[in-house]
C-alpha cells in the first residue's frame, strides 16, 4: 500500500524528531511529513516538514492539515509531471 503522507511527533522515544525527519526525507523522498510538537517555535519543525500541529490543536485541526498538505502535495506533482 503506498503511502501518502507521514504524521509525526518531535518527541520521540528512541530517536529525535528532527533525525526522524531526515530518515524519512532519506527513505520516503518524495511524501510530505506533518509534524505534531508542543515547541513554542514551530519554525525549527518546519525546516524539513511539510507542515506543522501543536499539540494542544491535534483534535481540531490535524484532519484539515492533512487534507490541506496532500491537497498541496497532489498539486504540486501534477505542475512537475
Amino acid at each position: 500500500m503506498p503511502i501518502d503522507v507521514v504524521v509525526t511527533d518531535m518527541l520521540r522515544p528512541t530517536i529525535t524528531g528532527l533525525k526522524m525527519l531526515e530518515y524519512i526525507h532519506k527513505w520516503l523522498r518524495n511524501i510530505p511529513v506533518i509534524v505534531i510538537s508542543d515547541q513554542e517555535d514551530p519554525r525549527v519543525a518546519r525546516k524539513r516538514a511539510a507542515s506543522y500541529v501543536h499539540n494542544t490543536e491535534l483534535a481540531s485541526r490535524l484532519s484539515a492539515t492533512i487534507k490541506q498538505v496532500l491537497a498541496a502535495f497532489k498539486s504540486e506533482k501534477a505542475i512537475i509531471n
